[in-house]
């Protein structure tokens, strides 16, 4: 079999061996060993490295499919070169591992990640493209993989967005206004008021079980987020894919610093942990 390829991350199996994670055209996310790998005279060892672009051909072994043959198609020399964009290409196949699991074709998931390589490597390290690239990666992973938020109308009481204040709720997928929010967190403070009554009423509960009952209602009543009308436009172009007004918006460090707050917050909801994003 033979596909093409982007290895994601690699880790040692043994005394010579390697697994590597792949995402591919053909066949998605899937793992394959390389077979002797780390032995010095190894001729897939250039090959098969992290945040590399091969022509893979590879066989069904018995508990792996085992690497046979690696062409590099494409290094991406420049983002290994400079820290900055190293760490977002690390970032964004450590983002493309977490979030997909199991081997199904997407051949929009493997453009994205391809084309975001690409794009990272030819972008100055110092410059605020290269954070919107790293966001537009996210957030288009993120709608293909079914977690599209709604930008355009409440996602509460479906009005269409107007005047006042907006927030973003990843619980719900989407932006909140301003009068929903507000009914949210009465509600919220009445349901802890009450819980906090119950717990009083029941201290002989042993610990474990009030560390599960914390922990419920935090995900239950987790906190949505505010969200400027700037971010909201933002995020509608990056979701179209309208990239050639993405090139000529001019994003300034408060609205970068805004876009990457609610990439953490949307991200942790999502991966059920807190997530670290660059």
């Amino acid at each position: 079999m033979k596909t093409n390829a982007i290895v994601l991350k690699e880790k040692e199996l043994g005394e010579t061996d390697k697994i590597f994670t792949l995402y591919t055209k053909n066949f998605g996310k899937f793992e394959v060993m390389g077979k002797g790998i780390r032995k010095i005279k190894a001729k897939l060892k250039f090959g098969l490295q992290g945040l590399n672009n091969v022509s893979l051909e590879f066989i069904r072994g018995k508990n792996f499919f085992i690497a046979t043959d690696v062409f590099l198609k494409n290094g991406f020399w420049s983002l290994k070169r400079e820290i900055r964009k190293y760490r977002a290409g690390l970032y964004v196949c450590d983002i493309t591992d977490r979030l997909i699991t199991g081997e199904e074709k997407d051949e929009e998931i493997w453009d994205l990640l391809f084309e975001t390589l690409e794009r990272i490597d030819i972008l100055p390290s110092v410059n605020y493209q290269l954070s919107m690239a790293v966001r537009y990666f996210e957030w288009n992973l993120l709608s293909f993989l079914g977690f599209e938020p709604e930008l355009y109308h409440c996602i509460i009481c479906q009005n269409k967005l107007s005047g006042g204040k907006f927030y973003f709720s990843a619980k719900e997928g989407g932006i909140v206004c301003n009068k929903c929010q507000m009914s949210s967190r009465a509600k919220r403070r009445k349901a802890e008021d009450k819980a906090g009554s119950h717990r009083s009423l029941n201290a002989d509960l042993n610990e474990s079980e009030a560390g599960r009952e914390i922990k419920t209602n935090y995900l239950s009543s987790a906190k949505c987020q505010k969200i400027s009308r700037d971010a909201i436009k933002i995020l509608r172009l990056i979701i179209l894919k309208d990239k050639n007004t993405l090139k000529r918006l001019k994003i300034n460090p408060v609205q970068e610093r805004e876009l990457k707050d609610l990439s953490k917050y949307y991200l942790s909801w999502i991966l059920e942990e807190e997530n670290f994003v660059i």
